[in-house]
């Protein structure tokens, strides 16, 4: 009888597991209470990034994001442009007339995430992955183009960027990611914010 009902319980308990896992579940969309506001996505990835879900292309993130509420997101896969620039041919010939989505790409670089926006082109990462050095340098290159946006992400690496803000910041980048779903940003503490 003891077992029956040890059974039973985790016999119940898996079954909600599964549910809860493969069940569709509502999310709710992004919407501003005025009409001239954009809402826009900096930083997401597709199939196409090394960290990004199998069945995650450019046509499910076009539906998600327009399902979220979003009226423009940038396509920003782990060094690599292809799938920024599949989805870029694939905009509305009229931007408001649809979610537009825009170049970008994620630096993995030394010690740190840089999220590029707006590249014209695909950025290797390799020559500047060495040392915090390469890194300011690849920084004020970018700066001086003028024609991208420049995005460090914090939290993944608190403990190695956190005493490099400065330089960062010297060297032309244009802001800081303070909050992001990877894991090993659970620990970014709230006074760095």
């Amino acid at each position: 009888s003891v077992f029956r009902g040890v059974f039973l319980f985790w016999t119940v308990y898996v079954w909600l597991l599964i549910l809860c896992v493969f069940l569709p579940r509502p999310s709710a969309a992004l919407r501003s209470a005025d009409p001239d506001d954009v809402v826009a996505d900096l930083h997401s990835h597709t199939s196409a990034s090394r960290d990004g879900l199998p069945w995650f292309d450019v046509p499910a993130s076009r539906n998600w994001h327009r399902k979220m509420g979003f009226h423009a997101a940038y396509i920003t896969d782990h060094d690599i442009v292809n799938a920024a620039w599949e989805a870029r041919s694939l905009n509305p010939a009229r931007a408001g007339d649809d979610l537009v989505l825009l170049p970008g790409e994620e630096l993995s670089l030394y010690k740190l995430h840089l999220v590029v926006l707006g590249n014209t082109g695909w950025i290797d990462p390799r020559p500047y992955d060495g040392s915090l050095e390469a890194v300011l340098s690849l920084l004020r290159e970018l700066a001086a183009r003028k024609n991208v946006i420049t995005i460090a992400s914090l939290p993944e690496y608190n403990a190695d960027s956190w005493g490099a803000v400065e330089r960062y910041v010297a060297a032309g980048v244009d802001g800081f990611e303070m909050a992001t779903g990877a894991p090993q940003s659970l620990d970014f503490p709230a006074s760095r914010r």
